[in-house]
């Protein structure tokens, strides 16, 4: 944690819910330039390789981040009802049967969930028989543009990008089937797509939210946009001021609870260089427990409630 002041009651920021970023996986079909799913690789193979590790997990996560555990230092900044488990990657659909499976055992735990994805993998089989489980769908949208998309990386090795109209419709067939679940659209604003106009897609789209997200120097910082140039985008895009929400650098870093595939928590540390230095990470979840590991991370309550 953070060491800020504990916060007496009265303080206390009710959340509709707690994210937990599960990463199942640093594979991905894409190859973003500026991707953040790159982690040190220690003694231990990707959790989901293994069921009952990640039914562990799972326990483990329940365990110490239900409502109302005293003995979780959150419940000193933070009230909430649930815990929603956001499957990420890499790609999290490259996994392929497995991802049915967690998303079972999160459901038997009791966990809300969601799915960040590139949208390229996304079956209608997948639809049929894990959509109604999903509360949100985040889609990763950073340009309406093939050239700008294979100059990122955000294609395949084959330099396919993104079939929008069909992912229109897959959109289209979840909420028929899931009329309660949620759509969001995630677009990192970097130099290659900073000057775009991406109303087309949200059109198409028509997400209930769309998140737009400095680039972070992680890795490099060939694609920073500085902070004028950022705002200049949000401003273009102002008339979808309703479902448009903004997260420059500072109100990124230390505010998501993250587990990287191996299970650690980890943060970014904002520094640039290899995967070795820009993470920070706990130990193992499943050797430490849920509880040791989170306070072996910081976390910045006061941002994750502002984003709420």
């Amino acid at each position: 944690m953070t060491g800020e002041a504990k916060v007496t009651n009265a303080e206390i920021q009710t959340v509709p819910e707690l994210v937990i970023n599960y990463h199942v996986t640093e594979a991905c079909n894409y190859g973003c330039n500026y991707c953040y799913a790159r982690w040190k690789k220690g003694n231990h193979k990707e959790l989901h390789c293994d069921l009952k590790k990640a039914d562990l997990l799972f326990s483990s996560l329940k365990d110490f981040f239900s409502p109302g555990n005293d003995k979780n230092p959150l419940s000193n900044y933070l009230s909430w009802k649930n815990i929603r488990i956001n499957f990420a990657g890499g790609e999290p659909f490259l996994i392929g049967r497995r991802f049915h499976e967690l998303i079972d055992l999160a459901e038997r735990y009791g966990f809300k969930m969601s799915i960040i994805t590139n949208g390229s993998l996304i079956t209608d089989e997948f639809i049929e028989t894990s959509g109604s489980k999903i509360s949100m769908l985040g889609l990763s949208i950073d340009s309406v543009n093939d050239g700008v998309l294979t100059q990122i990386g955000r294609c395949n090795k084959r330099n396919e990008t993104l079939d929008l109209q069909n992912l229109s419709r897959q959109v289209e067939l979840l909420r028929d089937g899931n009329p309660d679940v949620k759509i969001k659209v995630n677009t990192v604003v970097n130099a290659l797509n900073a000057h775009e106009n991406m109303g087309a897609m949200i059109d198409l789209i028509s997400p209930d939210k769309w998140k737009a997200l400095q680039v972070l120097p992680v890795l490099c910082d060939d694609l920073a946009v500085s902070d004028a140039l950022f705002n200049q985008y949000v401003d273009r895009h102002q008339h979808y001021d309703g479902i448009l929400v903004q997260e420059d650098n500072t109100a990124m870093t230390d505010s998501y609870i993250m587990i990287n595939p191996e299970g650690r928590f980890y943060q970014n540390t904002g520094s640039i260089g290899d995967a070795n230095q820009h993470y920070s990470y706990s130990n193992p979840i499943l050797a430490v427990g849920a509880g040791v590991a989170f306070n072996e991370i910081n976390f910045n309550a006061k941002r994750f409630a502002e984003r709420y």
